[in-house]
């Protein structure tokens, strides 16, 4: 995963989170989320599916701002 972190940290702008899936799964009430699609990132054979986090909830509670779906990364 630290290869995985790395490519987001290379796309992201300055100040952007980027997440992948899994790792949006484990967020959903505490940070809302903006996907941004599936991208092609160094040395994955198949796109990953991104997301931005957008800010930090206030409520600490609720569902993600959109669907989360968790395919395994394929390096």
């Amino acid at each position: 995963m630290t290869n995985l972190a790395a490519r987001l940290g290379d796309r992201a702008s300055g100040g952007q989170i980027l997440l992948d899936a899994a790792t949006a799964l484990r967020v959903p009430g505490r940070f809302s989320l903006r996907r941004l699609g599936a991208l092609s990132l160094k040395n994955f054979a198949k796109p990953v599916e991104v997301w931005e986090v957008e800010d930090e909830r206030q409520t600490g509670v609720g569902p993600p701002t959109a669907e989360v779906r968790v395919e395994p990364a394929v390096p």
